[in-house]
């Protein structure tokens, strides 16, 4: 088994005695009695294999590309002899997300990020649905006032008295959930203006456009389209906007006029951040031009200056006021490995930086956002959520779920996840306190880390409710929009969907 120590996408064979997975890029096949390589085949961007009990075929999930977009394919190998061989099976992706994969019975069965599973049978031309996620898709999260989540469809608004709590054991004494009509009708990000004002600004679609959002009045004003191109992201800073499109361009607008102020285009650009009044960051690919993935711009005197750095690809960014520390996300090789790395850039021209947090491999859906204290939270890595401050890394109770978004309301830290559903915790504890879900048909529920819930529709058809490995067929007292109740209080109490 040391032999096999390097290997990552591991799957293994009916009998347990052999495993097929990755070396860097290389499919490998290993007798774990031996320890032998029985052989391999160069293959990029390996995710995930899984070799079919009854034939040892072996199926394998890859997400390679050349500009750091997932583009997911399925293909399966078999021996000739001695020899892996690549078999001529169609096997199809049902979603771009998709991120593992099983197979068995002669059957392929593959999963995405928001909970969905296809099954593909060696009879069938496409794969079919075989389970469908209930959760409504959820485009964006901001926190301020409220918590505002956005859809193709539909802006919507949580409020409670809970949000304005410093004391992680409180009940909340209401939940208020309002919902908009979404007047971009696309995917939609969201960015805060204020604490009651959003600007909501199109992720798909053919175009570039925002509208502001005041949550308290669910008004949304002022439809502007600003480019030809979708927005890759989008920031306010009092009445400047920042925006970034697929076509390259950096844009800075005045909010009130309409008047735009500073245009900058470049191939490769991934991410910009406003610095301060003279400064913006832009993050890109690394280019020949420049010999580095960070560029300082200065929209009055439009001159442009790289920043030393040693990425392949920086990806996101976020900037502290209050240290002049500037927060980047990106890829770096580091001894030939890919390594995704979490720095901080200091000093006057941000030409110092040092590794926050560095993790193996590509994990281009890690996300940061940084507290007004200094403190850095991140989903980067395997392990979860983590906090960084002074050089120590703590980690945050998990249950599992890959995090897309970060954001923060005061002391609790709130995530978007990839299954669609909202986490909570408390930024001192670093315990969760909730989980908050919104269903297809716009009904939700919060469900506390106690056990209680509230919600604003009967949702106890969807929720089980467990004592230890017990299904408890009467459902426990719930706690209401209207009439709150006591939370359940239970050490071995838990629930699911």
């Amino acid at each position: 088994m040391r032999a096999a120590s390097d290997i990552g996408a591991v799957s293994y064979s009916g009998d347990r005695r052999y495993m097929a997975g990755s070396r860097g890029d290389t499919l490998v096949y290993v007798d774990l009695v031996t320890g032998q390589t029985v052989d391999s085949l160069p293959l990029p961007g390996i995710a995930a294999t899984s070799i079919q009990p009854d034939t040892g075929e072996i199926v394998v999930l890859t997400t390679a590309s050349s500009d750091g977009t997932r583009t997911p394919a399925l293909s399966a190998y078999g021996f000739a002899g001695s020899n892996l061989r690549q078999r001529n099976l169609f096997l199809k992706i049902a979603s771009p997300e998709t991120n593992t994969l099983l197979a068995r019975d002669g059957s392929v069965y593959t999963a995405d990020r928001e909970g969905r599973i296809y099954v593909q049978s060696p009879s069938d031309y496409r794969p079919a649905v075989f389970s469908s996620n209930i959760l409504l898709s959820i485009d964006d999260i901001a926190a301020g006032d409220e918590i505002i989540l956005t859809n193709r469809s539909s802006v919507m608004s949580v409020s409670s008295d809970f949000l304005y709590s410093t004391d992680p054991e409180a009940v909340p004494e209401y939940v208020e959930f309002e919902i908009a009509e979404n007047p971009l009708g696309t995917a939609t990000g969201i960015a805060p203006r204020s604490s009651d004002e959003f600007l909501l600004y199109t992720k798909g679609g053919d175009y570039g456009a925002y509208v502001r959002f005041t949550p308290s009045q669910s008004l949304s004003t002022g439809m502007s389209t600003t480019t030809s191109s979708r927005y890759l992201g989008l920031e306010v800073s009092g009445d400047r906007l920042l925006t970034l499109d697929m076509g390259g361009e950096i844009r800075t607008t005045d909010i009130v006029t309409g008047e735009i102020l500073f245009t900058y285009t470049s191939f490769g650009l991934r991410t910009t951040k406003f610095a301060d009044s003279d400064t913006i960051i832009a993050g890109s690919n690394r280019s020949a031009r420049w010999n580095s993935t960070l560029l300082q711009l200065n929209p009055n005197t439009g001159e442009t200056v790289p920043i030393a750095d040693t990425n392949v690809v920086t990806y996101d960014l976020s900037y502290d006021p209050v240290t002049r520390q500037l927060y980047t996300m990106g890829i770096e090789e580091i001894q030939g490995k890919l390594r995704t790395v979490l720095k901080a850039h200091y000093g006057r021209s941000f030409d110092r930086s040092r590794s926050l947090l560095s993790v193996l491999g590509e994990d281009l859906d890690a996300s940061m956002v940084v507290g007004k204290d200094g403190t850095v939270y991140t989903s980067l890595g395997n392990r979860g959520v983590r906090s960084i401050q002074w050089g120590e890394a703590l980690e945050f109770e998990d249950d599992g779920k890959l995090r897309r978004r970060l954001d923060l309301n005061r002391d609790w830290l709130i995530a978007l996840n990839f299954d669609n559903s909202l986490t909570v915790w408390d930024t001192v504890s670093r315990k969760r306190i909730l989980d908050f879900y919104v269903f297809a048909d716009l009904t939700w529920a919060v469900v506390t880390s106690a056990g209680g819930y509230y919600t604003n529709s009967t949702v106890t058809d969807r929720i089980l409710f467990y004592r230890g490995n017990d299904l408890i067929e009467r459902v426990p007292d719930s706690f209401q929009e209207t009439e709150p109740d006591p939370p359940i209080v239970d050490p071995y109490f838990m629930y699911g969907f």
